[in-house]
């Protein structure tokens, strides 16, 4: 691999957090923060999204997705706790046969469940069994979290703002702030497909 040469750069709504190619080195996916969408891009011909497939992600956490090894079937997770599956191999022999000059595809997950309470941040689907792997969870806070308004605080985000103190966070009960908010999901699940 040489660095010298960029055989294409386009600009992203927003930062990307995820990219991956398909199986076949066809197809580039990416996702990234705050965006619904999961755009397509075919690398034979790198000037525009080929599709955009919705999810729900318009948080700043980092929503993964994957592919399965044959390349048919992208499932990504999502911000309200269901995972969205999309048969890509279709889509994307579908919008290479239309005509596109104008606009681009949107395409409909052909199944989407609820896989958890909280955000579905991780998914993976293993290599060469019928399963998938999902974890769940984000950052929650409590209208009754003290904000630290020191400008030297190491809990500055430029994206949020100020965040809740170390302190604060320390010092706010696990009691106060279940009273506030349901608990939330931090868990990991293994599923059988089919």
């Amino acid at each position: 691999v040489t660095t010298d040469e960029t055989l294409g750069v386009l600009p992203l709504p927003t930062a990307a957090t995820h990219v991956q190619f398909s199986p076949d080195g066809t197809y580039l996916f990416c996702g990234g923060r705050t965006c619904n969408d999961i755009l397509v891009f075919d690398v034979r011909r790198f000037d525009a999204p080929l599709l955009h497939l919705p999810r729900i992600a318009s948080t700043n956490q980092r929503l993964r997705f994957d592919i399965d090894s044959t390349g048919q079937y992208l499932v990504a997770g999502q911000q309200d706790g269901t995972v969205a599956v999309f048969d890509v191999h279709a889509l994307c022999s579908r919008a290479e046969n239309s005509d596109l000059a104008d606009s681009t595809a949107s395409a409909e997950a052909v199944l989407t469940f609820s896989a958890g309470n909280d955000s579905i941040n991780g998914v993976s689907l293993h290599p060469t069994l019928p399963w998938l792997a999902t974890s769940s969870g984000q950052r929650h806070f409590s209208s009754g979290d003290q904000v630290e308004t020191d400008s030297d605080s190491e809990d500055v985000d430029k994206d949020c703002g100020q965040l809740p103190s170390k302190r604060a966070r320390m010092e706010f009960g696990a009691s106060a702030a279940a009273a506030a908010h349901p608990a939330p999901e931090n868990v990991l699940r293994l599923w059988q497909a089919g």
